[in-house]
């Protein structure tokens, strides 16, 4: 779920907004003028954004897709009635909240 918060609601609730962020993994948009200008998001993000844009340059996409499907290729089959990842991960989110 993403929050969006003022300025100067951002000034007054940083703690609490902090704590959203890294413990309930939240993106907060901080606005000035119904303007957003900012974005608080976790560590983790941040550091995938980060090593996304460090290797945006050295792959090409079509090199960046066949890297892949060579390593889904590679995963094993997950056996017959596994629940899905995206279903997991959903359930996480909810129970964090």
């Amino acid at each position: 779920m993403k929050d969006t918060v003022t300025a100067t609601e951002a000034k007054f609730r940083f703690g609490e907004l902090l704590a959203k962020v890294s413990f309930g993994k939240k993106h907060i948009t901080i606005k000035k003028q119904a303007k957003p200008l900012a974005v608080m998001i976790p560590i983790e993000d941040y550091q995938h954004y980060l090593d996304l844009e460090e290797n945006r340059g050295s792959l090409t996409r079509r090199e960046l897709l066949q890297k892949t499907i060579r390593l889904r290729e590679s995963l094993p089959e997950p056996p017959p009635g596994s629940p899905d990842a995206v279903q997991i991960i959903r359930e996480i989110r909810q129970s964090a909240r």
